[in-house]
């Protein structure tokens, strides 16, 4: 199925925290498009059962009294499953986020965050509201609430598919999904004594240690430490 015809289904959500093992969501919206078009969407807040901390509500202005009367995510699941299963893929900016909060379905996801890291790398960073206006976009759009950065990741994806199939990229979806999960060459070290160093001018050493110590490792990060490292091995 070309990209044109395929169904997407963007979705954002806001949360009490970033642990999807105790934390909740607090607002859930949903944008389909196909082609070159987003439709009306779908948007609610969500009350969480437990408290929302302050510094969360700081982030994305959701407050447990915004919250107090609107339905539960119980309630609010069925809806949106529904246009989950009307979809062909599931589109998210930090898909894996968004993702770790809601149930498993058997759809395919797209990360347009890492779709964006791919095509766009010369961007300010990756951020959906600085591409937003990095890319010019000029939509009403509320930063950090589910409904504004959906319709935000649903123009960006437009631009991306553009994009991607102007460089001659294969047209189909599941083509799209598996560019976009492709490595990410890391330019610098991201932690640690060395954090902020140009990867190549890292001591070997140090990053012998890091992939063999730190469990936990970024996978495109381990994946240029060892680039880096292989090069050594076959250097003459």
């Amino acid at each position: 199925m070309s990209l044109l015809a395929t169904r997407f289904l963007i979705i954002d959500t806001e949360t009490t925290g970033l642990d999807p093992t105790v934390d909740r969501v607090v607002e859930i919206s949903t944008i389909p498009a196909q082609g070159s078009k987003s439709y009306k969407g779908f948007a609610t807040r969500i009350n969480p059962l437990r408290p929302i901390p302050p510094e969360t509500s700081a982030v994305h202005g959701i407050a447990d009294w915004d919250v107090e009367d609107k339905p539960t995510f119980d309630q609010v699941w069925p809806f949106v499953k529904k246009q989950i299963e009307s979809a062909d893929v599931l589109v998210a900016h930090n898909a894996p986020f968004d993702r770790s909060f809601l149930p498993e379905t058997e759809k395919p996801w797209l990360d347009t965050k890492r779709l964006a890291q791919h095509l766009w790398p010369d961007a300010p960073n990756f951020k959906n509201q600085t591409l937003r206006y990095w890319k010019r976009l000029k939509i009403q759009a509320a930063a950090h609430s589910a409904d504004g950065d959906t319709l935000v990741t649903a123009y960006l994806l437009i631009l991306l598919i553009r994009d991607y199939l102007e460089r001659g990229h294969q047209d189909d979806a599941q083509s799209l999904i598996e560019f976009s999960q492709r490595p990410i060459v890391v330019a610098k070290m991201p932690f640690g004594k060395h954090r902020g160093v140009l990867l190549e001018e890292v001591p070997d050493d140090y990053l012998r240690w890091a992939i063999k110590n730190v469990e936990d490792m970024d996978s495109d990060l381990r994946y240029s430490i060892g680039n880096r490292l292989k090069r050594l091995v076959i250097s003459p």
